[in-house]
């Protein structure tokens, strides 16, 4: 047992390594504590290094606003009920895989709880546990859940999906249980029975949920590589690999990968979604649908690069990820422009800087320059094509003023203009006679501008 009470000044504290509880409020209010140790020592972080440790008492380290993690031992099985309440610096929170109870708002108003890893092994997540944790943004339900209390995520206001396994069958969902979760909209329920679960009326689950919610129920109907998309974190990728590629056997189960469910998401939004992204079944996808703009908005506004772009900004999304997923995407479409080392090795360089303090004007400015070289490529083509078209325009007048009767035709351009000095003349007059000179410049000006404004920061996202 281990009481502490009233110190607000308490910063460290390090506590032996037979405790096996720590009892109700013990560090409650202890509003400048960082560290409490039981073997290693990590500043501004609850770090237990103890293999006896079975209980986290209620309020333990209640308003404890200094604490920006917390690392558990293996052997913890409860948190009890306002636990970690308001701590509002708490970040991360990494759960023991011998947990099997989360108390009654353990974790109420950490707002700026963001990295949430609940355990296999997890039966029972209490009243309000993390209600009102505003940063965070993706949560990954354990097969072993059993029952999920009332407003258990109410009032996440930045929650966009919740995962559940396939084999949570049975779990028990009580109302209100993502009540105010205004943006959560990739959900499924894999239940068995029909269940009412509550959503705030302007929660996107309510318009879209449908009679009884049956929607999350049925979201997957006729939809196959939507539903291995949402679970495919359960498998291993290689057998989902597998397992989309003989489904993509048939045309029409292909065909329907380019739909959207009835949230309006296709299977790139899902994995941009997901609570950890697998970057090489994306990877896998992108390849077998070569239509797909990652860009283009739906009719909410998402689209799936802008999903990944505002997860890294928020933290809920490890910025290598992205990077690896912005290289990929724009591959082809580089070396489409037979680039020479140099633009490829910066490009390369580009990629890897991604990530700032604004990530989506970093992929704006890269997207601004590829375009800019494509769009330079394509008017070299015009040039010669406004070239040319002066060319067969010379030629074919000239030839015809040489020819009589019936011996008019067309002739080529060596055979108007046979003399080499008048030949190339003519072609270097039709060159600048045929607009290009001025064409050309003004466009590249106009394609220009707008990478020049992003450079000073006027210009706002891609789209």
């Amino acid at each position: 047992m281990v009481q502490h009470r009233s110190l607000a000044s308490l910063i460290r504290i390090c506590l032996p390594r037979s405790l096996m509880e720590i009892q109700e409020r013990a560090f409650e209010g202890c509003v400048s504590l960082k560290t409490v140790e039981l073997g290693l020592s990590n500043d501004e972080k609850v770090h237990f290094d103890s293999s006896s440790l079975k209980v986290i008492g209620r309020g333990s380290f209640i308003g404890c606003i200094s604490l920006i993690s917390v690392e558990f031992p293996s052997s913890v099985q409860k948190i009890e009920e306002q636990a970690f309440e308001s701590c509002t610096s708490l970040q991360e929170a990494t759960l023991p895989k011998a947990l099997l109870r989360i108390g009654s708002r353990a974790f109420f108003k950490c707002i700026n709880l963001r990295l949430l890893e609940l355990n296999d092994g997890l039966r029972y997540i209490g009243k309000g546990a993390f209600c009102s944790c505003r940063a965070i943004e993706c949560v990954r339900l354990p097969p072993t859940i059993k029952n999920i209390d009332e407003f258990a995520f109410g009032d996440c206001k930045k929650l966009l999906s919740v995962e559940f396994p396939e084999t949570a069958q049975c779990c028990l969902l009580r109302s209100n249980v993502f009540a105010g979760c205004e943006k959560l909209l990739n959900c499924y329920l894999p239940l068995k029975q029909p269940q009412r679960i509550a959503f705030a009326e302007n929660d996107l689950m309510f318009r879209f949920g449908g009679p009884d919610y049956n929607n999350l129920q049925r979201r997957f109907d006729h939809l196959p590589i939507h539903k291995l998309c949402y679970i495919q974190w359960t498998h291993s990728t290689h057998i989902i690999r597998q397992q989309l590629e003989v489904l993509m056997e048939d045309n029409d189960v292909y065909e329907s990968g380019y739909r959207a469910d009835c949230f309006f998401l296709n299977p790139f939004h899902i994995l941009s979604l997901s609570h950890k992204l697998n970057t090489e079944i994306f990877h896998f996808l992108f390849k077998r649908y070569p239509g797909v703009d990652l860009n283009e908005h739906n009719i909410l506004g998402m689209s799936p690069m802008g999903i990944l772009l505002e997860r890294v900004r928020m933290g809920s999304l490890n910025v290598e990820a992205l990077q690896l997923i912005v290289g990929m995407v724009l591959h082809d479409r580089l070396h489409a422009l037979r680039p020479d080392e140099a633009w490829v090795s910066e490009f390369q360089t580009t990629v890897k800087s991604i990530g700032g303090c604004d990530p989506k004007k970093d992929v704006s400015r890269l997207l601004q320059k590829l375009e800019f070289r494509e769009n330079k490529e394509s008017l070299t083509i015009l040039e010669l094509a406004m070239w040319k078209a002066k060319l067969i325009k010379v030629t074919n007048t000239n030839s015809l003023n040489k020819n009589t009767g019936n011996n008019k035709r067309k002739r080529k351009f060596c055979d108007a203009f046979p003399d080499d000095a008048e030949h190339c003349a003519v072609r270097s007059s039709c060159r600048s006679q045929s607009g290009s000179e001025f064409v050309v410049p003004l466009v590249l000006g106009y394609l220009r501008k707008p990478m020049e404004d992003s450079e000073r920061g006027i210009v706002g996202n891609h789209q």
